[in-house]
């Protein structure tokens, strides 16, 4: 567990292919619904997740993450904060944190 407070920024590179959002969701979803993970437990606290999605769309996420919690034998999948975005980040940071705010999102991917 003390692995889990000291996450506070993950940057996940790699190829098309090669897993990088099944990645982002299994962490989404252990931070949403504190979900032990191999070799680092369950985390301290969960927190409402958001997902910034500029290369997909929310059913292929859903059903990703539908996957993700038959595999963990979870009664239910996440309802993650969704928005496809597709302007850059820089541009939209200012209004996004505001909204991350008020929804109280602890963890954006």
């Amino acid at each position: 567990m003390e692995r889990w407070r000291k996450l506070n920024r993950i940057l996940i590179l790699g190829c098309s292919g090669s897993g990088k959002t099944f990645l982002a969701l299994i962490l989404a979803a252990a931070v949403q619904e504190r979900l032990p993970l191999p070799s680092l437990g369950s985390p301290a606290v969960s927190c409402p997740v958001a997902y910034l999605d500029w290369e997909s769309c929310q059913e292929d996420i859903q059903d990703r993450l539908a996957g993700l919690y038959a595999g963990w034998e979870h009664p239910a999948s996440p309802s993650l904060f969704y928005r496809a975005v597709r302007h850059p980040l820089g541009e939209i940071a200012p209004s996004l944190a505001e909204e991350m705010r008020a929804l109280h999102v602890g963890l954006v991917v």
